[in-house]
C-alpha cells in the first residue's frame, strides 16, 4: 500500500467535493436554461403538455448528472472519512510505540529508536554499520523487540528488512 504525506487523502476529498459542488451548481443552471427553453418551445406546439417532450420537468441527461455529480460528492465524503481513521489509528499506534520504547532498555532502546529515527523501516546490515554494534548483538536487540511484537523482520536478499509493527 502506498504511503501518502499527511493532510494530501483530506485535502483530495475536500477538492472532490468543492469540485462535485461546481458540477452540482453548473447541472443546476444547465436544467433551469433547458427547462426554460423546453416552455418556449411549448408555446407554439399542439400537443398537451403530457405528451410533448418540451415540458419534461427534469430532462434525461440531467438525471443522469446528477447521479454522476452525487457519486462524486459521495466518494470525496468517503475520501475525507477515511483519511481522518488512518490519522486515528496512526495515532493510537504512535502512543503505543512511543509507551512501548518507554518500557525498553540497552540495546533494544537505540536499535528501536534508529529504526523509529529511519520512518519505521530499515535495514539489519545498515542498523550494525550506524550503530556501530556487531552483527550479532543487533540480531538479539531485534529478536528481543520482535519478541514484543513491536517490529517485524522480511528477508530481503541477503539481509532483512526491519519494519515497526503499527497495529
Amino acid at each position: 500500500m502506498i504511503s501518502l504525506p499527511a493532510g494530501i487523502p483530506g485535502r483530495t476529498g475536500h477538492a472532490i467535493i468543492i469540485l462535485s459542488l461546481i458540477l452540482l451548481a453548473v447541472l443546476y443552471s444547465l436544467t433551469s436554461e433547458i427547462v426554460n427553453m423546453g416552455k418556449e418551445l411549448h408555446k407554439n406546439c399542439p400537443l398537451p403538455p403530457g405528451m410533448c417532450i418540451f415540458t419534461r420537468s427534469i430532462p434525461v441527461e440531467s438525471a443522469l448528472g446528477l447521479i454522476a455529480v452525487l457519486s462524486l460528492l459521495f466518494l470525496g465524503l468517503n475520501i475525507i472519512i477515511q483519511a481522518r481513521r488512518t490519522k486515528s489509528v496512526s495515532l493510537q499506534s504512535s502512543r503505543k510505540l512511543t509507551k512501548a520504547a518507554e518500557s525498553l532498555a540497552g540495546d533494544e532502546k537505540l536499535v528501536f529508536e534508529a529504526i523509529a529515527a529511519d520512518d519505521g523501516f530499515a535495514f539489519q546490515n545498515e542498523l550494525a554499520t550506524k550503530l556501530g554494534m556487531s552483527k550479532v548483538r543487533i540480531t538479539r536487540a531485534l529478536d528481543k523487540l520482535e519478541g514484543r511484537g513491536l517490529i517485524e523482520r522480511k528477508r530481503r536478499g541477503i539481509t532483512n528488512a526491519v519494519i515497526l509493527k503499527h497495529e
